[in-house]
């Protein structure tokens, strides 16, 4: 049994106020999606067959069935391997169609998710992070230790007498404090010792010379 190839579907038009038929021709990428839905159906329909097949066969080999049951469900069986064969031919069939329809330009169509991969494997980036890590990693140590050297000799090489003149106003100004706290203490002692040497004031005598 060959498979037919079904009819292109038409559509009721008018025309000038006549009624017509007018064929409507799919695209090639919807026969093909047809075609392959077809087939896909057909197999499932071998493997439901199958499984019925084998069930039927296991009845017999294990001896549940005898007499006539036995010679029906053998009948059974032989209608499904001739099921079986005549799904397959129409396989065959679809498979022959799907060839000639991947042949018309436009028929495939790759989706989006299908479509191969056209930028860089992932394998580059990778390899060019362990790059950068490799490289860039002692160069970049090497230049701050190198501007770590620059600020230290910078520091270093302050002039003498510069460092003369800093050393002196730090003195100067340590004596000004220690003068300052000698001040401080002197007019404390002086307070304290005013403040003991106070007279006490007697109070008026107001009593009369009789």
């Amino acid at each position: 049994m060959q498979p037919q190839t079904p009819n292109a579907p038409t559509r009721r038009v008018i025309i000038d106020g006549v009624d017509r038929t007018a064929d409507v021709t799919p695209a090639p990428s919807m026969m093909y999606e047809a075609l392959l839905n077809q087939r896909e159906v057909l197999r499932d329909q071998v493997d439901n067959l199958e499984n019925q097949r084998q069930s039927l066969n296991s009845e017999i080999q294990q001896g549940r069935v005898q007499g006539a049951s036995k010679v029906g469900v053998e009948s059974r069986i032989m209608a499904v391997d001739k099921r079986i064969a005549d799904i397959e031919k129409q396989i065959s069939g679809v498979d022959a169609q799907i060839a000639n329809a991947a042949a018309i330009p436009g028929a495939i169509v790759m989706h989006r998710e299908n479509m191969p991969d056209q930028g860089p494997p992932e394998e580059a980036f990778v390899l060019g992070g362990l790059f950068m890590i490799i490289v860039f990693l002692p160069l970049s140590i090497a230049m701050a230790r190198r501007i770590w050297k620059r600020s230290a000799v910078a520091v270093s090489s302050i002039p003498a007498d510069l460092m003369a003149r800093l050393a002196r106003i730090e003195q100067a100004v340590d004596t000004s404090a220690v003068e300052i706290e000698r001040i401080g203490e002197g007019q404390r002692f002086v307070t304290k010792l005013f403040s003991e040497s106070k007279v006490p004031v007697l109070p008026p005598n107001n009593d009369r010379v009789s």
